[in-house]
């Protein structure tokens, strides 16, 4: 506090403290109350007021001085303002780095998380994976634990989640990345990312490979050309004969044989087999001849 000018006689005035931004229920400071006494030419005088020290990352606040009950002099201003400076270094925040991608056969994963924008004082979260559409123990393997910063310390860290390839072709599939717990620092955005596992397996194809022929055979198997050669030409329209369609044969590629002639055979009469006779042996029918 401070007189304009010199006094031949003392001057007292009283002060109190009275809450700004800094307060005394949130610990900033204690509260003063007294008188101060200025002695004949004195002009400047200095009223302690105690302030308490915290590692809060704050801005700067603020409490009042008032003045009152002058003796000796007048008041030009009754209330002064004393401001509190922060000197606490920030904690910074935790956050997850990106949206990771993966191929299902890299075999792993690696997670970044950061402490960035200050340093100050130990910190520490929790980490942990939860199923998307990939699910745990077919997919990947879950994973959990704590990530830890030293005081001072700033910059990644790093897990690690195991991929499973199953082999099968599917689509991408993803898993949930989930931060908790933060001590010493916050969190910063979201608090939760997605990891896509990318699917690297082809589906399975029907392919045709090559033409293949298959002819007519002495044996009487059937050759495929010549079936549907056959089966084309009979399945025709009707000319304008006025003749009913013929009905379309069905055939089959299954070998066929030629009937062996065993129910009939030549004649053992001599004039018989001259006239190019044939019989038919006692209790057999006839079959056919080739």
């Amino acid at each position: 506090m401070t007189l304009s000018t010199p006094s031949a006689s003392t001057v007292t005035v009283d002060f109190a403290t009275r809450d700004g931004t800094a307060t005394i229920a949130d610990d900033d400071y204690r509260r003063r109350t007294g008188r101060l006494s200025f002695a004949p030419g004195e002009t400047r005088m200095n009223a302690l007021v105690p302030v308490v020290g915290d590692t809060r990352v704050e801005p700067d606040e603020r409490l009042l001085v008032e003045l009152s009950n002058p003796v000796g002099a007048g008041l030009d201003d009754a209330q002064a303002t004393l401001t509190i400076r922060n000197d606490d270094d920030a904690p910074g925040e935790i956050r997850l780095v990106g949206e990771p991608r993966v191929g299902e056969g890299a075999g792993s994963a690696v997670i970044t998380v950061e402490r960035a924008g200050g340093g100050d004082g130990p910190a520490a979260v929790d980490f942990g994976t939860a199923d998307g559409t990939a699910t745990a123990g077919e997919d990947y393997r879950s994973a959990a634990g704590r990530l830890s910063w030293a005081d001072g310390d700033v910059g990644a860290r790093t897990f690690t989640i195991r991929i499973l390839d199953d082999n099968r072709s599917e689509p991408d599939e993803t898993v949930a990345i989930v931060l908790s717990n933060p001590s010493g620092a916050s969190l910063a955005g979201p608090d939760r990312t997605e990891l896509t596992i990318l699917d690297d397996d082809q589906p399975a194809r029907l392919e045709a490979v090559g033409d293949t022929t298959i002819t007519d055979t002495v044996d009487g198997e059937i050759g495929l050309r010549a079936l549907a050669t056959r089966a084309a030409r009979r399945s025709r329209a009707p000319r304008s004969s006025g003749r009913s369609p013929r009905a379309t044969p069905s055939f089959s590629t299954a070998p066929r044989r030629r009937p062996t002639p065993t129910a009939w055979r030549p004649s053992g009469s001599s004039s018989a087999a001259r006239r190019g006779g044939w019989w038919l042996p006692p209790g057999s029918r006839p079959r056919g001849r080739s």
